[in-house]
């Protein structure tokens, strides 16, 4: 998705755009590049989350039954915060 975000590079972005090398876009387009680039936002976090669930089970030797639960919570929190930023972004036409 990055890569794919990154390709398209300006061309989203609304043509007429002042200082914007091939912008020929419009607001919606860049709106949703935006979204799906903000989405991406999730990797790192479930990158982070591995280094925590490693941790907790080499390092403190916790169950899998213990780190189930807690799995659950944080595939929603990392997924709450992606699309939650993402869809924030639209409406704010950031």
């Amino acid at each position: 998705m990055i890569a794919i975000g990154t390709f398209l590079s300006t061309w989203p972005i609304p043509a007429g755009t002042e200082g914007v090398w091939r912008a020929s876009g419009t607001q919606q387009t860049c709106a949703a590049q935006g979204f799906f680039l903000q989405l991406t936002i999730m990797a790192p976090l479930y990158n982070g989350s591995l280094s925590l669930y490693y941790l907790l089970m080499v390092t403190f030797g916790w169950s899998e039954r213990r780190l189930k639960r807690m799995r659950i919570w944080v595939h929603g929190v990392i997924v709450a915060f992606g699309v939650g930023t993402a869809a924030a972004g639209i409406p704010l036409t950031l």
